[in-house]
């Protein structure tokens, strides 16, 4: 059921994906929008890079899309969590 939430709005506009020459996996327009601005050389640090903004991006909004069915932002969502995860014990002051 998640995978339905986090991924149907995303699937048509964003995962255009193919394989190269080597058989990995690429997103076409990341790859044609970073060809036109971006060295040659530059390419195999930059593509996983954006990747990896882009992975950092959509979790952050399911991530408050689910805090907000709670009544919660992400942040209060994540101190919540880091709270729970405290070993000892936090203070209340």
């Amino acid at each position: 059921m998640l995978k339905h939430i986090i991924m149907k709005p995303f699937t048509m506009r964003y995962f255009n994906i193919d394989a190269d020459e080597n058989g990995l996996l690429y997103n076409v327009q990341v790859r044609q929008k970073l060809a036109a601005h971006v060295a040659p050389d530059a390419m195999p640090a930059l593509e996983p890079f954006s990747a990896l903004v882009f992975a950092a991006k959509l979790m952050h909004r399911t991530m408050n899309a689910w805090a907000d069915r709670f009544g919660l932002s992400g942040t209060r969502l994540g101190i919540l969590f880091m709270l729970r995860h405290q070993p000892e014990g936090v203070p209340l002051g």
